[in-house]
C-alpha cells in the first residue's frame, strides 16, 4: 500500500520503490479527485485512503455502484432556490427569517451555478461534496428543518399593514417552495455522495489488482 501511495502521488523512495506498479497517468489536474479532495481534507482523506486501502486487502472483490453526477439535480435545486428568491422579492412585505434563510441558500446557489458553467471534473464533485451545509439543513439528515415561520409572517403582514390572512397566505406559498427545496436538496446530496464514492472506489483498482496477485 505505501508503494502504491508513492506511486499515486508522486512520491518515489528509490529506484525499485515502486515495484510492480504501473506508471499512472492524468494524475494532479483538475480531475484528479484524490489531490482535489486532499487540498480540502487532508486529514479526513488520508484516514479514508488508509482505511480504504487497509478493508480492500480483506474484501478484493468490493466494488461501488457507479454512479455519475446529474447536473439535473444541481439545476432542480439552483431554479427552486431562485424562485424562492423571487417569491419572497415580489411579496411586497419584509419577513427578516425568511430573507435570512434565503439569503443563505443564494450562496449555495452560486456553487450549484459555477458547477453548472463548467466540465464535471474531480474538483468539481469534491467542491460540492464539501459545500457549506446551509443553515435551514437538518442537524443529522440530509433535509431542511421544518418550516415554523407562520406567525412571523402574521407579525410581517400586520406591520406591513395588510390582514393576518395576507400573511398566512404568504407564508403557505413560501413553505411550499422551501419543502420543494428541501425535496431537491436531498436528491443532490444523495448524488454528489454517490458519484463522490465511485470516484473514490474506482481509485483503488491498481491497488486492488496487485492485492489480486
Amino acid at each position: 500500500m505505501t508503494e502504491w501511495l508513492s506511486a499515486r502521488f508522486g512520491r518515489v523512495r528509490g529506484d525499485d520503490a515502486l515495484g510492480r506498479i504501473p506508471p499512472m497517468t492524468g494524475l494532479g489536474g483538475e480531475d484528479d479527485f484524490f489531490a482535489e479532495l486532499l487540498a480540502v481534507a487532508p486529514d479526513e482523506a488520508v484516514s479514508l485512503i488508509v482505511g480504504a486501502a487497509n478493508f480492500l486487502r480483506i474484501k478484493r472483490t468490493a466494488r461501488a455502484a457507479d454512479a455519475q453526477l446529474d447536473t439535473i439535480n444541481l439545476r432542480r435545486l439552483s431554479e427552486g432556490i431562485r424562485d424562492f428568491t423571487g417569491r419572497y422579492a415580489a411579496c411586497g412585505m419584509a419577513e427578516p427569517a425568511t430573507a435570512e434563510c434565503i439569503a443563505d441558500l443564494a450562496r449555495l446557489r452560486v456553487t450549484l451555478d459555477d458547477a453548472l458553467s463548467a466540465p464535471i471534473t474531480g474538483r468539481v464533485i469534491v467542491r460540492l461534496l464539501c459545500h457549506l451545509r446551509p443553515k435551514c439543513c437538518h442537524g443529522s439528515e440530509p433535509r431542511f428543518k421544518a418550516w415554523q415561520n407562520k406567525g412571523k409572517w402574521q407579525a410581517a403582514a400586520c406591520q406591513a399593514g395588510f390582514a393576518k390572512a395576507r400573511g398566512e397566505q404568504l407564508c403557505a406559498a413560501a413553505k411550499a417552495i422551501y419543502e420543494r427545496c428541501s425535496d431537491a436538496y436531498q436528491s443532490f446530496t444523495a448524488n454528489v455522495a454517490a458519484a463522490a464514492l465511485a470516484r473514490f472506489v474506482g481509485e483503488f483498482d491498481v491497488l486492488r489488482d496487485l492485492y489480486a496477485d
